[in-house]
């Protein structure tokens, strides 16, 4: 089941380019985090210029949203068994 938001209170987009975490509070004072991780394909060679190797990519999705409560006692855990790295969200 799904928590009730009564208030958001952060959004930040995630250092890979385009993962999201939102933070926000349950009707019961809980906090929780939706994160939403992203995909990207690569499009065409790789390409060379003075600063080295570039390769474009595109946007193709996103996972499915995982809803991590933060309590302090099980996030790092949650996040770990998600697959999630946790530099990207802290």
């Amino acid at each position: 089941m799904l928590p009730d938001v009564r208030r958001f209170i952060s959004v930040e987009m995630i250092r890979d380019g385009g993962s999201f975490a939102a933070k926000f509070e349950s009707g019961d004072g809980n906090q929780y985090i939706l994160f939403a991780q992203v995909h990207f394909a690569d499009v065409g060679p790789p390409k060379k210029d003075e600063h080295g190797y570039h390769q474009e990519r595109e946007l193709v999705g996103y996972d499915e949203p995982v809803i991590i409560n933060c309590n302090r006692t099980t996030l790092m855990s949650r996040i770990k068994k998600l697959g999630i790295n946790p530099g990207l969200l802290f």
